[in-house]
């Protein structure tokens, strides 16, 4: 199986969401975000998204922001 390595905060979002099992609607749940702020991290219509939005995203995903941001050191 080849893994595609995520490059954006977005696709780390959707990819340890996945990982998961989780849906964007219990992210934003846990999180304590409307869903459309997931929605729209991880398709890329926000680029630059606030980081007290990434460390509410990294507390519910049970990660250390720096993993968000600069996709931690997970090997491939």
């Amino acid at each position: 199986m080849i893994r595609v390595v995520a490059t954006t905060v977005g696709e780390r979002i959707r990819e340890l969401r996945e990982e998961r099992l989780l849906t964007q609607e219990e992210l934003a749940s846990k999180a304590r975000l409307n869903p459309n702020s997931i929605v729209r991290i991880e398709t890329g219509s926000v680029t630059r998204p606030r980081f007290s939005s990434i460390r509410k995203i990294a507390a519910a995903l049970e990660v250390d922001p720096r993993e968000l941001i600069q996709g931690g050191s997970k090997g491939a």
